[in-house]
């Protein structure tokens, strides 16, 4: 389960290869990098209590980022929608990794997509 989790991830190569702005492939890394970790360590088995917690708060840091700074005016309501499937996710479905890759790793995906802030 957890390495479909994992898969999930690829849809950020796009955005972090093809990003026109640098604060997108930078996200995009980090979500990778730090999705990695987390469900890479689920998968080995090792203690992730601490990699779930750091993976859930840097997530949140970066939705909440992106949705204070994102011009998309749908940002607000693809992050409503994710916090939904997530919970969901997690008190209904035993952690369905297809609904993780449709409701989470998907749309934010796409939300990240359509980002758009100015480089500094």
């Amino acid at each position: 389960m957890t390495l479909a989790k994992m898969a999930g991830l690829s849809v950020f190569l796009h955005p972090l290869c093809s990003g026109r702005r640098s604060a997108t492939r930078i996200i995009s890394l980090i979500v990778v990098v730090n999705g990695t970790l987390c469900h890479g360590a689920s998968e080995l088995q090792m203690a992730t209590r601490a990699f779930r917690v750091v993976d859930i708060a840097v997530n949140m840091g970066l939705v909440t980022y992106v949705n204070v700074v994102s011009e998309w005016k749908w940002t607000w309501i693809s992050t409503l929608v994710t916090i939904a499937c997530w919970t969901v996710n997690n008190v209904w479905f035993q952690k369905s990794a297809v609904l993780h890759f449709f409701g989470l790793q998907l749309m934010m995906c796409v939300a990240l997509t359509k980002f758009d802030v100015t480089d500094p």
